[in-house]
């Protein structure tokens, strides 16, 4: 099996910008496994192909930042880099942000429209809230977005709190129309657009950031990509960082709503939109902190580690949580491993039994 993987950055970031992006593809190895896109409005590129140079991501910077201006040639000259390569790669991973998220899905369209041997390549995909952007302009930002044929794993995580789809027609995130035979998953995330990836918050404030970038790690690692950078989380250390984000959370949820003086007075009165690749609504994320679970990868990695103390914690009516002698015993592990999970737990025990 040979896999090549390829980042795409989102609107204004490069592999400089330092996010969960260009983490990301700084530790995959080798080298010549892979490449990065810049994004849109960039304002810089130094394609790692075809020995040129040139600013697909950036040549038009107010176009890319506005419109996407870029993201057609991001595609264009990825198609030529797969397609001159020898051997050719058997399996293609793909992760991105933002517009780059889109970028993986109109590269893997490309890919299948193309026919074989292009099309046999087997797409897997990562995308960090995949947003196209406006069609102002005349752009294709909305063409070839679905999820095409040749895609066997697409995973996607969403920003919970960017509410900037509903002041303007540019934010909203997609959730491609499935294809037979894809597996796809989807989970959201507490704070915004641009937050979820980025590591420029306050000690303790980076905590989603870390998260999703331990997420796209996994996910491209089980599928052949390697990496020559920090390992993978524990899952006591996943678990500290989503009680970090629990005794946080309305910092996470205000993230892009202060700034809209309607937002921010009442924002669980909003909700994101999320529409399919046909524009249409789909589904929309509540603003409102959830119970306890943040989202449904806090689920599975409480539950798996802790399965007995995970059932206490899932059942629509609390009882006495102590009751059974395997959850008081892995609370008490808990506490030692995960100081920080257990005090929530502790927390949310004592609140719901009042």
């Amino acid at each position: 099996m040979s896999v090549f993987t390829i980042y795409n950055c989102g609107t204004a970031y490069n592999a400089s910008s330092g996010d969960v992006i260009a983490r990301l593809h700084k530790n995959t190895s080798p080298v010549n496994q892979t490449i990065i896109n810049a994004g849109p409005g960039s304002g810089s590129f130094t394609p790692n192909f075809l020995g040129g140079t040139g600013n697909p991501g950036g040549a038009s910077t107010i176009g890319g930042l506005l419109f996407g201006s870029g993201v057609e040639t991001n595609v264009k000259k990825t198609i030529e880099k797969l397609y001159l390569m020898r051997p050719q790669p058997t399996v293609v991973n793909l992760c991105g942000w933002s517009r780059g998220g889109i970028t993986c899905a109109k590269i893997a369209n490309e890919l299948n429209r193309l026919g074989p041997p292009l099309s046999r390549m087997a797409i897997n995909i990562f995308a960090i809230d995949p947003v196209p952007g406006s069609n102002t302009g005349g752009g294709s930002n909305w063409n070839n977005i679905s999820i095409s044929r040749n895609i066997r794993y697409y995973s996607a995580v969403l920003a919970q709190h960017d509410l900037r789809s509903w002041a303007m027609d540019s934010f909203q995130a997609v959730y491609p129309q499935l294809s037979e035979g894809t597996n796809v998953e989807v989970d959201v995330m507490p704070g915004s657009h641009s937050s979820i990836v980025e590591f420029k918050g306050a000690a303790g404030k980076n905590a989603t950031a870390e998260l999703v970038y331990d997420m796209a790690q996994r996910f491209l690692r089980s599928h052949g990509t390697q990496f020559s950078g920090p390992g993978l989380l524990s899952n006591n250390e996943i678990l500290k960082r989503y009680a970090l984000i629990q005794e946080n959370f309305d910092f996470y949820s205000k993230l892009k709503t202060k700034h809209l003086k309607k937002l921010a007075q009442n924002p669980n009165t909003f909700k994101r939109e999320i529409m399919d690749a046909s524009k249409q609504v789909v589904g929309s994320l509540s603003m409102a902190k959830p119970a306890f679970f943040i989202n449904e990868h806090h689920r599975e990695t409480f539950r798996f580690t802790y399965p007995y103390l995970g059932t206490e914690l899932d059942r629509d009516k609390l009882q006495n949580p102590f009751a059974n002698p395997a959850a008081a015993n892995e609370f008490d592990r808990l506490g030692s491993a995960c100081p920080e999970q257990g005090k929530t737990v502790l927390l949310y025990f004592l609140q719901a039994l009042k």
